[in-house]
């Protein structure tokens, strides 16, 4: 269940604080994508019930730092009333690590746009291809089967991989154009 009104979220920043014993017992804070992590000066002096208990919290991971579990939707909310209970500067939040070694772009931004275009045309016919070759990959298995097969089956395993070719075939003669 996650508060919905601002005020709620300052609500859940304060009865959190509450129970991880006040501001004097948090070194450190930050968030991530679901949860407020926070790193205590005494670990131990937590109410790990009462957190556990409270409204709006999904989940408390006993680690360092503590991790209080609150979800997507209010973690930024929780995280910013959290840090104004503490009356300290919003702590950054956790980025992955490759996001800090991206490095920057380079080249001309035409040519990135002409790119950028070229991507968004070609992107979308990718599911396609993709199933026009699972079906030219399924007519290529009916027609060795068709080959090994008894006299009997061998007519009907060899018309549904001419099917299987025409149709897996289509979307390539139609991608010319």
């Amino acid at each position: 269940m996650t508060p919905e009104p601002s005020h709620s979220f300052a609500r859940l920043a304060r009865d959190v604080l509450a129970a991880v014993g006040g501001a004097g017992n948090v070194n450190h804070h930050t968030h991530c994508m679901t949860r407020l992590r926070i790193t205590l000066v005494r670990p131990e002096v937590v109410d790990h019930a009462a957190l556990s208990r409270l409204a709006g919290v999904l989940g408390v991971v006993d680690a360092n730092p503590l991790q209080v579990v609150v979800g997507p939707g209010a973690v930024k909310q929780v995280g910013s009333a959290f840090a104004a209970a503490l009356s300290l500067p919003q702590a950054p939040t956790v980025a992955p690590a490759a996001a800090s070694t991206r490095p920057a772009r380079r080249g001309h931004p035409a040519v990135r746009a002409a790119l950028r275009r070229i991507a968004s045309i070609c992107t979308p016919l990718i599911p396609a291809l993709i199933g026009a070759g699972l079906v030219k990959a399924a007519a290529g298995l009916l027609q060795l089967w068709s080959a090994h097969a008894p006299a009997g089956a061998a007519q009907p395993l060899a018309s549904a991989a001419s099917v299987a070719t025409l149709i897996g075939s289509a979307f390539f003669a139609f991608l010319v154009v």
